[in-house]
């Protein structure tokens, strides 16, 4: 049997160590890139709340019978399972892309967290251009405000449509990215943080 020489399997070696190094570094250039990116909410969409969508709804009775009950059906018993879509905006001032592996998330309601996750995907951002990432939020409404009155958690639901009643809700969303560097994440340290405030008034 043939033996393959030493100074080959050494060669192959430095070439995929190199390889590895070459992309690591090209990824935490990427990620470098998204600190200098403006990050801007621009909107929920596609919110439904105990399995009844409110999108673009500003009280019960613009919903039909049927999800009218159910929704306060949901509200007096506090089990108000939400879920939504934050659209995140994201704009690359830099002459090449700017990207991450996947994103870590936190949600705050006027400071206080209101759940937090993680977004799996790769983000890209062009060089010069701006990309709007839609960062997928599930959770029990009624448990993560469970200090509100259920007039409070009302308002909280309908203004998230932006159609709600005339007390804002100041809303922060926090993400922590993370790159690939030889086959591992490695979040990149801090948040960037997203403010907004929620409401109908003019």
């Amino acid at each position: 049997m043939r033996r393959t020489p030493i100074s080959f399997i050494l060669s192959g070696a430095v070439l995929v160590l190199a390889a590895i190094s070459a992309f690591s570094c090209r990824s935490v250039l990427q990620a470098n890139r998204m600190k200098d990116c403006e990050f801007e909410f621009r909107s929920f969409s596609n919110i439904e709340v105990a399995g009844t969508k409110i999108d673009g709804v500003s009280k019960l009775s613009d919903l039909n019978m049927f999800d009218a009950a159910k929704l306060a059906a949901g509200f007096m018993r506090g089990n108000l399972p939400m879920e939504l879509v934050a659209n995140v905006q994201i704009t690359n001032p830099n002459k090449r892309t700017a990207a991450v592996n996947s994103l870590d998330w936190i949600v705050l309601v006027d400071d206080s967290e209101l759940t937090r996750g993680q977004m799996l995907e790769r983000v890209e951002v062009a060089a010069g251009s701006t990309a709007v990432i839609p960062i997928k939020v599930k959770l029990d409404l009624g448990e993560a405000l469970k200090s509100k009155d259920k007039a409070s958690l009302m308002n909280f639901a309908f203004n998230l449509s932006g159609r709600g009643g005339i007390l804002p809700s100041n809303i922060t969303i926090k993400v922590k990215p993370s790159i690939s560097i030889a086959g591992a994440n490695v979040k990149v340290p801090g948040y960037i943080t997203v403010k907004k405030e929620i409401s109908n008034k003019k």
